[in-house]
């Protein structure tokens, strides 16, 4: 623990023995028993606390990643979606057309075009043409 091994404490023993007497050394020890047992009670529960507390703010970071998740994928889905929790008082008609809305939405951008680096790759016919100046 601090760095004292079993002939330390026997030396220290022998030596309160000694300093303190024969009839209180037991009682001295009972209460030195004590206070680490009590020492020992008060940092579980503070390192319990920092753990649960760990574990929060763990889960709020993961909840926050999986809904900022959800909310690039889905775009404006999401936000279209909670319209229809908050307006109890539209038709079933209106709801469905809103979350149809919500789906036809492309919110997501397509991908570049990807370009062959091939060295020996040979361009295609449309971009040939439109290198060439017009005769018009």
């Amino acid at each position: 623990m601090f760095g004292i091994g079993m002939p330390e404490l026997i030396m220290i023993m022998v030596v309160a023995l000694v300093i303190i007497g024969p009839q209180k050394f037991p009682e001295m020890l009972r209460s030195v028993g004590r206070g680490l047992a009590e020492l020992k009670r008060a940092t579980n529960d503070i390192k319990s606390t920092v753990e649960e507390e760990m574990n929060k703010v763990v889960d709020e970071t993961e909840l926050k990643e999986v809904k900022d998740m959800v909310e690039n994928d889905f775009g404006g889905v999401v936000t279209d979606l909670n319209k229809l929790t908050y307006s109890s008082a539209a038709s079933p008609e209106d709801k469905l057309e809103t979350i149809a809305n919500a789906f036809a939405k492309p919110n997501v951008s397509p991908p570049p075009e990807t370009v062959s680096t091939k060295p020996d790759a040979e361009p295609s016919s449309a971009s040939v043409e439109s290198d060439k100046p017009s005769k018009a």
